[in-house]
């Protein structure tokens, strides 16, 4: 399913972004979320 190959990517995205990031602070984390949960607007 297209829309289920999305969800999986964008939640695999959002892993990767936030595991390679830990050198970031929480804030920075929190910041990079809330941009990829605009993205979907």
């Amino acid at each position: 399913n297209f829309l289920n190959k999305i969800g999986h990517f964008k939640s695999f995205t959002i892993f990767n972004m936030w595991r390679c990031s830990s050198i970031t602070s929480l804030p920075n984390k929190l910041d990079n979320l809330t941009f990829l949960t605009t993205l979907d607007v």
